[in-house]
């Protein structure tokens, strides 16, 4: 059968080469090796460009995954009511989703009831919700899957 191997070569200069050689041997009549004839070529730069080749072209695939990897994160960010939130926010939040009403809150935490409505306006506004009740829920939500 044909020989055909790729090695390495270090050249005196000190540059590693990549060499494919490809030979065939032929045989005499007692089947001992007689000759041996074929080529070697010095194969580094076609090597490396089809590596360049390969690793441009896995770019896209390995960015949009990191893209999405990213992506995912950012959602999971500004959907968690702990990321997104102060611990006083946080606090009024917990209440409200005990029940208590902004007056109750209010005297629990010893703060004014204009303070309260002001921390549940800030409270809707970084949630991106309409009402309480669906603060109460991201919240709730964000508290099962931990």
């Amino acid at each position: 059968a044909p020989v055909d191997v790729e090695y390495r070569i270090v050249r005196p200069d000190g540059r590693v080469r990549l060499l494919h050689g490809l030979a065939e041997v032929t045989f005499d009549d007692d089947g001992r090796p007689a000759r041996l004839a074929g080529t070697v070529r010095d194969v580094t730069e076609a090597r490396a460009a089809e590596h360049a080749l390969q690793e441009t072209a896995a770019e896209p695939t390995r960015r949009a995954g990191e893209l999405q990897r990213l992506s995912r994160d950012d959602a999971r960010a500004r959907s968690d009511p702990e990321r997104l939130l102060s611990t006083r926010q946080l606090e009024v939040l917990a209440l409200i989703a005990e029940g208590l009403s902004n007056a109750d809150i209010a005297t629990r935490l010893v703060l004014t009831e204009s303070t309260v409505k002001w921390h549940v306006r800030q409270i809707l506004q970084k949630l991106g919700v309409a009402n309480r009740a669906q603060a109460v829920a991201r919240y709730l939500g964000s508290r099962r899957t931990r």
